[in-house]
């Protein structure tokens, strides 16, 4: 769930009163269906409408998602006559959200992303090496050995305006998602110039929230919000509580002195050097405190916490796992009958997500996290 957070508590969607006055629009250009809509003069008559790109891919033979991956995003059955509603070109979603463009390479740029990209590849060859002497302090197969080393590789010489240009907008990848899954697209502007991109219903205790690693960081912090508002924030809107919320692999304190930080650094995705820049990225020059540190927090803080469930999933093989299960300790003290805690043996951080990459089998943290969500969309 990489990292989307509703920041508030969403209102009922309305409708203009009849007749009220509503500020003019600048002109828009029309589509050929609008445009029939406000020309008076009659148009000659058109052949059947094409078929549009998504259902021509039917017809050739593309095979509709599974239940489960539908389910997990509250599908809506739509007909064809919806279709076009729903399913928007890439360029319009990027017009309309008016995203800005990803950072450009300069000669410099390009020139360093020409060594970090060769640094990696050798270090792939050279994993193949000395991935079967690995021992116990490398990951527990070849190939994640192998993978993991060379993400590693990868992030350590990768700085922030590389991983921005290669990789694609956000509201690209929605738009894709929604068309894939024949979602109707519900952008929602927030204050602060935010906007909430949302999946499926948005009525009142029908709402999963949360994210993996950062992203669990940030529904933490939304949640910390909601039972203490933040002094540096407008209180949030609205009241009731979320159908559940989701934890992967949280990162939940940026001190890197618990004991699996050193113990799982040659199993896991992650190294200490990449994280303290993350870190120091993230917080930019603010002080660590309940909002953006989970784990400082007293187990108080969580008590009223505005959620049907809980679900944390994490792996053994994690060096965020020391963190992850002092904080889930804490959560128990007030929730230990909706807290559904699952670690994956031998997994690393955010396993899914990384077998799914790599092409390697999910196991039992993809298991866990998607039984939680079934159950209960």
């Amino acid at each position: 769930m990489s990292d989307k957070v509703a920041q508030e508590l969403p209102p009922q969607p309305t409708e203009p009163a009849a007749g009220a006055a509503q500020e003019p629009e600048p002109p828009q250009p029309l589509d050929s269906e609008a445009a029939k809509a406000v020309d008076p003069q009659p148009q000659p008559e058109q052949g059947p409408p094409k078929p549009s790109s998504s259902a021509s891919s039917r017809k050739s033979g593309e095979q509709p998602t599974d239940r489960a991956a539908d389910v997990q995003v509250g599908r809506k059955s739509v007909d064809d006559s919806e279709e076009a509603a729903i399913i928007r070109a890439d360029e319009e979603v990027q017009e309309t959200l008016q995203q800005p463009p990803p950072p450009q390479f300069t000669g410099t740029d390009f020139k360093s992303f020409t060594k970090t990209m060769f640094l990696t590849f050798g270090t792939l060859g050279t994993s193949t090496l000395v991935a079967p002497f690995r021992g116990k302090k490398g990951a527990p197969s070849f190939k994640r050995h192998v993978a993991y080393r060379t993400v590693r590789s990868f992030h350590r010489r990768a700085d922030t305006k590389m991983l921005q240009a290669m990789s694609p907008k956000t509201f690209q990848t929605y738009g894709a998602f929604c068309r894939s899954k024949r979602l109707t697209e519900q952008v929602v502007d927030l204050d602060h110039n935010a906007k909430a991109l949302w999946l499926g219903d948005r009525a009142e205790g029908t709402i999963i929230i949360g994210g993996d690693s950062a992203g669990a960081n940030l529904a933490l912090g939304l949640l910390s919000h909601l039972l203490h508002p933040n002094p540096l924030l407008d209180p949030a809107r609205g009241t009731g509580s979320f159908k559940g919320v989701a934890l992967l692999s949280p990162l939940v304190t940026f001190d890197l002195t618990a004991p699996s930080i050193k113990k799982n650094e040659g199993k896991d995705v992650l190294e200490r050097s990449t994280l303290k820049r993350w870190a120091d990225n993230y917080l930019a020059g603010t002080a660590q405190d309940a909002y953006n540190a989970p784990l400082g927090a007293e187990a108080g803080w969580w008590e009223d916490m505005p959620t049907e469930a809980l679900c944390v999933v994490a792996g053994e093989d994690e060096m965020f796992i020391d963190d992850i299960r002092a904080f889930v300790e804490k959560l128990k003290k007030h929730h230990e009958g909706k807290l559904v805690y699952t670690e994956g043996k031998g997994e690393a951080h955010d396993a899914p997500i990384f077998d799914y990459l790599f092409g390697a089998a999910h196991r039992k943290f993809k298991e866990a996290i998607d039984t939680w969500i079934v159950e209960r969309v």
